[in-house]
């Protein structure tokens, strides 16, 4: 029990530092170039999840490699800077982790990579 109680805190920690800093950096460019008309624009929120441990197949205790998924959170401008900015983003974070419980490669044959250009569902992120 203590080691799923602190994997939890641990990520209710990761979702709230991210959303804080989520919408304050799209407050700080937003504030730089002055575009206040455009509320529909969709911001991306972008982190790596390990998922070694999250595969149906065990990898063995030996395994030294590579097993990072590329997880992805949209959300409207109007979102993110509205007054409960924060929470809606911490929502959006959280629901992605969550998301990766059922499995970290669901929707990855979506995924088109060229570079460091990501291409997903028809948008780009960077």
């Amino acid at each position: 029990m203590h080691g799923k109680l602190s994997r939890a805190s641990a990520c209710i920690t990761f979702v709230v530092a991210c959303a804080f800093t989520w919408v304050n950096l799209i407050k700080s460019q937003e504030k730089e170039a002055g575009d206040l008309f455009d509320n529909d624009k969709v911001y991306y929120f972008v982190f790596v999840a390990d998922y070694r441990h999250r595969l149906e197949v065990k990898l063995p205790a030996t395994y030294f490699g590579n097993c990072l998924a590329i997880c992805h959170v949209p959300a409207k401008k109007s979102e993110l800077l509205g007054e409960n900015g924060i929470i809606m983003a911490a929502r959006a974070i959280g629901k992605k982790v969550k998301e990766l419980e059922s499995g970290v490669l669901v929707g990855a044959e979506k995924y088109i990579y060229i570079g460091l250009i990501f291409f997903i569902n028809d948008t780009v992120i960077y």
